[in-house]
């Protein structure tokens, strides 16, 4: 016997290649073809095409895309996470809260998620890549709420700002916080509402927590929309309705122009703001964006309130 024989050909020696196929003798690779990688398959590239992009920050990027194999667009996040165990749960965190959103029509709904590991030398760094398919499939919750602030009269803009009250506040009670409420992570749905209307759609997840679980320096990232509060060590969901405020206060007075952002916004710090002279307005955004968190309203209270209540369509309530 050949002592350099290999195991197949002692077990094959005098069978056709008809009776191995038959008794499924099947000749196993050699040691050093198994320990060779299989090349690798995105499959965020082979299956979709990038079609728009809708906003890249330091959270991730947001894009449409077609799906090749269903030919349908859809909306989709990439988040770059990096690979160590504590990076990726954190990841993970946005779409669990997410999904314990899926019975309020006011967030958006993640139809899939999955992580891919490009292999060493398949990108700079050895990153993982977490990737939504979010929203409708027709792509339509896309857009992005503040373009199109100037656009609408008053009464169409207190319907949106009864929506978000009416997410957040169901936001709250499953007691989370949201963290990162700006005009950047609030979209318009697809489906139009019976007066040929697109409601809201809450997005954004990626700093929120379960509320008393964070401190001020978390949620950094809100810039002008930061209650003010977030440099004490007292905060809560309180935050999350301060943002709200200054949000309806820019829709109301539409965006400021390019380059005086930073004074618009002052003015709301300072409290040296035109509330308007409308009482009902005034009672509204005063209630919303109180320094003091003790005085400011819940989302309860923005939606029970007569500005809002009294005046936005009947649809948007229960």
């Amino acid at each position: 016997m050949d002592p350099d024989e290999s195991p197949f050909k002692r077990r094959t020696r005098g069978v056709t290649r008809r009776e191995r196929e038959e008794r499924d003798l099947v000749e196993m690779p050699e040691e050093e073809d198994r320990r060779r990688p299989r090349p690798y398959e995105s499959k965020f590239a082979k299956r979709f095409t990038p079609t728009f992009l809708i906003v890249h920050d330091r959270f991730g990027v947001v894009f449409t895309a077609r799906d090749e194999l269903e030919m349908k667009k859809y909306c989709l996040k990439r988040v770059e996470v990096e690979d160590e165990e504590n990076a990726i749960e954190n990841a993970k965190r946005e779409p669990r809260i997410i999904k314990a959103m899926k019975e309020n029509k006011y967030f958006i709904q993640i139809e899939k998620a999955w992580m891919e590991r490009p292999p060493e030398g398949y990108q700079p760094k050895m990153d993982r890549k977490l990737f939504y398919k979010n929203f409708c499939s027709d792509g339509g919750d896309a857009l992005m709420v503040r373009p199109t602030m100037s656009l609408r009269d008053e009464s169409y803009l207190q319907c949106w700002m009864y929506e978000i009250a009416d997410g957040m506040a169901f936001l709250h009670k499953k007691n989370f916080v949201h963290l990162n409420l700006t005009p950047s992570n609030i979209y318009l749905s697809a489906k139009k509402q019976p007066d040929d209307r697109h409601s809201i759609v809450i997005a954004g997840f990626s700093h929120a927590k379960v509320a008393g679980t964070y401190n001020g320096a978390s949620a950094d990232n809100l810039g002008e929309y930061k209650a003010p509060e977030m440099s004490t060590p007292f905060c809560d969901q309180k935050i999350d309705v301060y943002s709200y405020g200054t949000i309806c206060y820019e829709m109301l007075h539409n965006a400021p122009a390019r380059g005086s952002e930073k004074e618009f916004f002052a003015r709301i710090q300072d409290e040296t703001v035109n509330f308007f002279s409308v009482k009902e307005k005034e009672e509204f955004l005063r209630g919303c964006l109180a320094k003091n968190p003790h005085e400011r309203w819940s989302f309860e209270q923005v939606k029970e309130c007569f500005y809002l209540f009294e005046t936005s369509m009947p649809y948007t309530r229960e």
